[in-house]
């Protein structure tokens, strides 16, 4: 599979799980479980991935940069909710830095529990001018009591909710050198960047606001080299997928 190819597909990947899931305004009504809860991933089922050598530093004095995984608080085993991240202002993404079993988390600002309201109180402007009256005469006790009409309905936010994951699996990328994980702040570009052998590997990914899309781009300095397959799964039970192309 060549680099345009590996491009499209990790590009179209993105954009059909977030069209497939936004086809109207993100909201559910369900309690999510954690995702082992639903049996989608196993932490114990992942073997480890050797990682040996000692990248050199990138170029570039805004880059945060690891020497592995678990140098930027991740490891190579789930758990937590450590990556770096990138996002479009609409459009969030979490990249993991994960080798061989790669997993990039990513949600959409509208996606939440309920369904879109009003929350401006109606009793609100009625005693405005009485708490300010009360502040004023320096009876702030009283003030703020009648504040409690000023705060939303109800007023517990509505909770944010996960969209999904895209999961990639470069199979055979089981013992790697001179690894780093980075985040280039002054391009918003997440690089992962390693070496099997004598072949560099490099994925980035990036966030568009013109184009509100994720992308990643995943290259290799020796042709033939790259070959990985895709999924995308969700704790959203409504949630759909499809592949084009």
């Amino acid at each position: 599979m060549n680099r345009c190819k590996v491009c499209l597909v990790c590009l179209f990947t993105v954009l059909f799980a977030v069209s497939a899931l936004g086809q109207e305004r993100h909201y559910s009504n369900y309690s999510i479980p954690a995702p082992w809860d639903r049996g989608i991933i196993s932490e114990q089922s992942i073997p480890p991935v050797n990682i040996t050598g000692r990248a050199a530093p990138p170029e570039g004095d805004m880059i945060l940069w690891y020497n592995s995984p678990r140098g930027s608080g991740l490891g190579q085993r789930r758990g937590g909710s450590s990556g770096l991240t990138i996002a479009s202002g609409r459009l969030y993404a979490r990249v993991r830095g994960f080798v061989r079993d790669e997993e990039i988390a990513f949600n959409d600002e509208a996606l939440s529990t309920g369904q879109p309201y009003n929350p401006v109180n109606p009793e609100g402007i009625k005693v405005l001018p009485e708490i300010r009256r009360l502040i004023l005469d320096n009876k702030y006790e009283e003030a703020f009591e009648l504040c409690q009409k000023l705060e939303s309905i109800p007023q517990v936010l509505q909770i944010y909710q996960p969209m999904g994951k895209l999961r990639l699996n470069f199979k055979g990328h089981n013992e790697v050198s001179d690894y780093r994980f980075e985040l280039d702040l002054e391009n918003a570009i997440v690089r992962t960047v390693y070496r099997i052998g004598s072949v560099h590997y490099k994925r980035e990914v990036f966030a568009s606001y013109p184009d509100q899309v994720i992308v990643m781009r995943i290259t290799a300095d020796q042709p033939g080299q790259i070959s990985l397959t895709t999924r995308l799964d969700s704790v959203q039970p409504s949630a759909s997928s499809r592949a084009v192309g």
